[in-house]
């Protein structure tokens, strides 16, 4: 396999479709990129959408990783991230691309690399990632409510608990 560099890749909806970008060898990818030098890869992911789209992307968790040899010369091991949901479909495209596609989620081109197939099939079954970042900080409101809880009952002074009634 010789060498291999890393490059992180997102997946973007907006309105039930995907973001695909056509490289320089007219073949169809996810928007993302190289990973600078001491660059968190959810970081990378982040800078290239915005370099290559002209969109403001957060990044989730990585929905898969393997490697892709676009040509016999190279190999990439691709690291694919959720992104937070799109707000915009106005894509500004960069001089790195031919040109761009909203593909429909069921309908995705048919030479699209199974790797990138793979991680928009994962992101359709997962909640948004807003949702579960809500989700996450209600649970830890929930669970440091309670953790009060036992503190204030523990020391042995009557308080009045979150929620209780005072009438």
């Amino acid at each position: 396999m010789g060498s291999w560099e890393i490059s992180a890749k997102g997946v973007g909806f907006y309105q039930n479709r995907v973001l695909l970008m056509a490289n320089d060898r007219q073949e169809w990818e996810l928007p993302g990129g190289r990973i600078e030098v001491g660059e968190r890869p959810e970081d990378a992911v982040a800078r290239e959408w915005r370099e290559e789209t002209g969109i403001a992307v957060t990044a989730g968790p990585v929905l898969d990783a393997g490697f892709f040899a676009p040509t016999a010369a190279k190999t990439v091991m691709l690291l694919i991230y959720q992104l937070d949901p799109l707000g915009t479909d106005q894509v500004t495209l960069s001089d790195e691309h031919q040109g761009h596609l909203w593909a429909p989620l069921d309908d995705l081109p048919v030479t699209l690399p199974a790797v990138y197939q793979r991680a928009i099939q994962r992101a359709r079954s997962l909640p948004p990632l807003e949702y579960r970042v809500l989700e996450t900080l209600q649970r830890r409101l929930l669970h440091d409510q309670g953790q009060r809880m036992v503190r204030l009952y523990s020391t042995g002074v009557p308080r009045i608990g979150v929620g209780e009634d005072r009438s």
